[in-house]
């Protein structure tokens, strides 16, 4: 009996545990690549400042950017690929030390998918520059907030689920580039890359069955125990 006791015990704790793994299952983040469309750039305006031009190209025209790859942990991902965005409001350079300043300022950033938009306000935090590269918000901490999104793409509803993300942006320049002081004076124009990621997400889906499935194996064999003890 003892025996029996004790493995029963053993039996409920294992179960326990594995449904306590379900709080530290992986969680899947989504990642939306986006770049610039075809005629669209980055322009700094020479005075300090930079901000979006959209494109006049075909079907990209008054937009300024293209979602080119979606990944997250959900199978059948991608249903972004393809959508077109804009990036809107002036943006303003702040002290420069060493290649790095401040960036200060706020615009609209939005994405269509046809029929409804997914919106939020976007702050690009701090800008590096190295001669031929640059880059917006590099540390990727959470610049983008007040996200709403009522339709029914999948990859954008997991990106609002948060109702805020990261967005990282990168450009450059023919060699030999520019300064991050010269970028700050001078009238110049460039294509761009970038991605918008949020880390808060649900446990995969795979990973909360099997561990699931795993607690209730364990409940029944302790339960087919007790009923043999029983008998």
């Amino acid at each position: 009996m003892q025996n029996y006791i004790s493995s029963t015990k053993r039996i409920k704790i294992a179960a326990l545990l594995l449904v306590g793994l379900l709080g530290s299952a992986p969680l899947r983040a989504i990642n939306l690549d986006f770049g610039s469309s075809p005629g669209a750039t980055l322009a700094f305006a020479g005075d300090g400042t930079f901000s979006f031009v959209d494109s006049s190209t075909g079907i990209y025209s008054g937009t300024d950017f293209v979602i080119n790859l979606s990944s997250s942990g959900r199978t059948g991902s991608n249903s972004a690929i393809g959508l077109l965005g804009n990036l809107g409001g002036s943006f303003t350079i702040g002290a420069i030390s060493s290649g790095v300043a401040t960036v200060t300022g706020s615009g609209p950033l939005t994405i269509t998918d046809g029929a409804n938009l997914f919106a939020g306000s976007v702050q690009w935090l701090q800008i590096h520059q190295t001669s031929t590269s640059g880059n917006l918000n590099l540390s990727g901490v959470v610049n983008v907030t007040g996200i709403t999104y009522g339709g029914s793409n999948q990859d954008l509803m997991e990106l609002a689920a948060p109702g805020s993300a990261s967005a990282v942006l990168s450009f450059s320049f023919a060699s030999p580039g520019y300064s991050l002081t010269q970028l700050a004076t001078t009238p110049v124009t460039t294509s761009y890359n970038g991605d918008l990621h949020t880390s808060r997400s649900v446990p995969d889906g795979g990973v909360t069955l099997l561990i699931l499935g795993g607690a209730l194996g364990l409940c029944g064999l302790a339960a087919r125990r007790r009923s043999g003890s029983a008998a």
